[in-house]
């Protein structure tokens, strides 16, 4: 039995070292429906930020949403980071986090499947953050 050892702890430490990888992949998509003046416009979308701290991992992630220059900055949903995770607190830590971020048409997000229990009812009064639910922006 102490053969498996190898393959089960290479495959947990696999896992582990991949949930703090950040990927970018980067689409280019054209419309003879767009105007002109989306040409070149850049739309950056992060998913499943599940916010405990502030850390390298998400200052990781500020530098490389700024350094994309992007137009307007859509999170994807899955903010808290469990679904007992305290509201309050998490957006705290979603606003500290939104702070250094540039955008020329604003930030957006949608609700994931842990962001319940009023989390979008109790966001707080001057958040740089709009949510998109059954709803649109111009």
């Amino acid at each position: 039995m102490w053969w498996l050892l190898l393959p089960l702890s290479t495959i947990l430490l696999w896992g582990w070292l991949e949930t703090w990888r950040i990927r970018v992949r980067k689409t280019h998509f054209s419309s003879p429906f767009l105007p002109q003046s989306f040409e070149g416009y850049r739309i950056v979308l992060i998913g499943g930020l599940h916010l405990r701290r502030l850390s390298f991992w998400t200052n990781r992630v500020q530098e490389i949403v700024n350094n994309l220059e992007p137009d307007t900055l859509l999170i994807g949903g899955n903010i808290k980071p469990t679904h007992r995770s305290d509201n309050a607190q998490t957006h705290k830590l979603l606003n500290e986090f939104l702070v250094p971020l540039q955008t020329k048409d604003g930030i957006f997000a949608v609700q994931g499947y842990r962001d319940r229990k009023k989390f979008w009812d109790e966001l707080p009064e001057g958040s740089r953050l709009d949510l998109l639910s059954n709803s649109h922006h111009s």
